[in-house]
C-alpha cells in the first residue's frame, strides 16, 4: 500500500514538473499555487538542477514576493551554483525572511564553511540552535560538517551524538557518525552509541541496521547476524534484511543457512543477479553442481555481462575437472576485467589441468607483476616451474618469496619441492618452519604429496605441535 501511495505521489510530482516545463518552453502564463511552486523548486534542488530551481524561485517571488521560503530556496540555489556572493546578498537585508526557519542558518553557515570561515559558521549554527524550535538535528549535523572540515573528529562525533539524541532515526546522522569513527575512537565506542539508542527504543530499525554494519566491520559475525535477526523480528518481510542475512552467512561459509534465506527471498520478491550468483556458489560449495548451474543460468538471464558470474561458473567446471568448459568461461570473465588476479589464478590452474604448463607459468608471472604480495602466485609458479623441470629456478623463487614477504604458508610449498626432489632433511626443515608460522595450512603438503603423511618424521612433528598447543 505504501509503495502505491509513493508511486502515486511521484507521478503527480512529475506531471506537475512537466506542466511547468511545458509552460516555460511555450511562454505560456504561469498559474501555479504557492504549494505547487514549493514542490517544483524542491524537485529541482533535489535533482541537482540548481539553475532551473533559481529560475523557478524568481518566477515564484514575482507572484509571491513575501514568501520567506522562496527567498531561502533562491539563496540555496545560488549556493548550489557556487555563487556565494549572490547567496549571501539574498539572505542580507531581506525583511521577508523568517529567522526561525532552520534553512536560514544552514545556508548562511554553509556560505561561511565554503569560505573556510569556521568560527563564523559555528557562531551562526549556535544562533540557529537558540532561535529555531524544529529540525535542530540538522543544525547539529551542519556543526559536524564544520568540525570535519577542521579535522576535529572528537567534536564532530559529539555534534552527531546530539543530532541523534534529538532524532534517533536520522539516517544521515548514522552515516556521518560511522564516517567519523573511521578517523577517531574505536569501533567498540561506536557500537556503544548504537546500543544506547536501541536501549532507548528497541524498535529503532535504523539503529539495529547500523549496529549490524558495525559488528560486521569489527568481524563480530555472530553479533552481526543477531542484529539482523532482531530487524526481522520487528519487520518479518524486510527484504533488505533477508538479503543481508544471506550474504553474511555466505561470507561466513555457512552455505546452508545462506541458501535458506535466499530461497525465502526468492518467494517474496525474486532475486537479483548477484543473489543468484551467491546461491550458485552456495550450491557449488555444497557439491550440488546441477542446482548451482541453474542458479548461474538464472543470473545470466538477468545480467549476462557480470564477470563474477563467469568466474564462479568456470570455478565449478574446474572443480568437476571439465577444463575445456572452464577455460572458455574464465576467458569470458577475463574479457571484462583483464587484471583481476583471482581470474588469472583460476586461468593458470585450468591451464595446468589442460597440460598447458608454459602458458600457465606466463599467467602466474603476470599475476606477480600485478600484485607482488599475492603469495599464492609465487607458490603456484614455483610448483609449475618444478613440474616443467626447472627445479633450481622453482626453489630460488620460493626462497626469495619467503625472504621478501615472510608468509608462513610458503614454507609448505617449499617442502613439497624438496620432498619431490628427494631432499628429505631440507623438506622436513621447511615443513617444521611452516608448522611454526602457519600450522593451519599443513594439509597443503599432503594434498600435493600424500605419501609424506605416513612418514614417521612428519607424524612426530604433528604430535609435537599438538602437545605444544595443548600446553598453551
Amino acid at each position: 500500500m505504501r509503495n502505491n501511495e509513493f508511486e502515486e505521489n511521484e507521478e503527480k510530482l512529475m506531471a506537475l514538473v512537466e506542466q511547468y516545463q511545458f509552460a516555460r518552453e511555450h511562454n505560456e502564463p504561469i498559474h501555479f499555487s504557492e504549494e505547487d511552486f514549493e514542490e517544483i523548486i524542491h524537485y529541482f534542488l533535489q535533482s541537482n538542477k540548481a539553475s532551473d530551481a533559481l529560475e523557478a524561485c524568481n518566477l515564484a517571488l514575482n507572484i509571491f514576493p513575501y514568501s520567506s521560503e522562496f527567498s531561502l530556496a533562491k539563496a540555496d540555489a545560488y549556493l548550489e551554483l557556487g555563487d556565494l556572493e549572490s547567496a549571501e546578498d539574498t539572505l542580507e537585508n531581506n525583511y521577508t525572511l523568517d529567522y526561525s526557519d532552520v534553512n536560514f542558518y544552514l545556508i548562511k553557515s554553509e556560505i561561511y564553511l565554503q569560505r573556510n570561515q569556521f568560527d563564523d559558521a559555528l557562531e551562526t549554527i549556535k544562533k540557529g540552535l537558540k532561535t529555531c524550535f524544529e529540525d535542530k538535528d540538522s543544525l547539529y549535523l551542519q556543526m559536524a560538517d564544520v568540525f570535519e572540515e577542521m579535522g576535529d573528529y572528537i567534536n564532530m562525533i559529539s555534534a552527531v551524538k546530539k543530532a541523534l539524541k534529538i532524532n534517533p532515526k536520522n539516517e544521515e546522522a548514522f552515516v556521518t557518525i560511522s564516517f567519523a569513527f573511521q578517523f577517531h575512537q574505536s569501533s567498540s565506542d561506536k557500537i556503544a552509541i548504537f546500543l544506547e539508542l536501541i536501549n532507548d527504543d528497541p524498535y529503532n530499525i535504523i539503529a539495529w541496521y547500523h549496529l549490524y554494519l558495525a559488528y560486521r566491520e569489527s568481524k563480530q559475525i555472530e553479533k552481526a547476524v543477531e542484529a539482523l535477526e532482531y530487524i526481522l523480528a520487528i519487520e518479518p518481510e524486510n527484504e533488505e534484511c533477508i538479503n543481508n542475512l544471506a550474504i553474511t552467512y555466505y561470507e561466513n561459509n555457512d552455505y546452508e543457512k545462506a541458501l535458506n534465506f535466499l530461497l525465502e527471498l526468492e518467494k517474496t520478491d525474486g532475486l537479483s543477479a548477484y543473489n543468484y550468483i551467491i546461491m550458485g556458489v552456495c550450491y557449488r560449495e555444497l557439491k550440488q553442481y546441477k542446482k548451482a548451474k541453474v542458479c548461474f543460468k538464472e543470473a545470466m538471464a538477468i545480467d549476462d555481462e557480470n564477470p563474477d558470474l563467469y568466474f564462479h561458473l568456470a570455478l565449478m567446471y574446474f572443480e568437476e575437472k571439465k577444463y575445456n568448459a572452464a577455460y572458455s568461461l574464465i576467458q569470458k570473465a577475463e574479457g571484462y576485467n583483464k587484471n583481476n588476479v583471482y581470474f588469472l589464478e583460476l586461468k593458470a590452474n585450468i591451464m595446468l589441468g589442460m597440460d598447458m604448463l608454459e602458458e600457465s607459468i606466463d599467467i602466474l608471472k603476470t599475476m606477480i607483476k600485478i600484485d607482488p604480495e599475492m603469495y599464492l602466485a609465487y607458490a603456484k609458479l614455483s610448483l609449475a616451474l618444478y613440474i616443467n623441470g626447472q627445479s633450481s629456478e622453482a626453489l630460488e623463487l620460493i626462497k626469495e618469496a619467503i625472504e621478501t614477504y615472510n608468509y608462513g604458508e610458503l614454507y609448505f610449498y617449499q617442502s613439497i619441492i624438496y620432498f619431490e626432489e628427494g631432499k628429505m632433511d631440507a623438506g622436513l626443515m621447511s615443513f617444521m618452519m611452516g608448522m611454526e608460522f602457519s600450522p593451519q595450512s599443513y594439509q597443503i603438503v599432503f594434498d600435493y604429496t600424500p605419501w609424506i603423511a605416513d612418514l614417521k618424521s612428519i607424524q612426530d612433528v604433528l604430535i609435537q605441535y599438538q602437545s605444544k598447543n595443548n600446553e598453551i
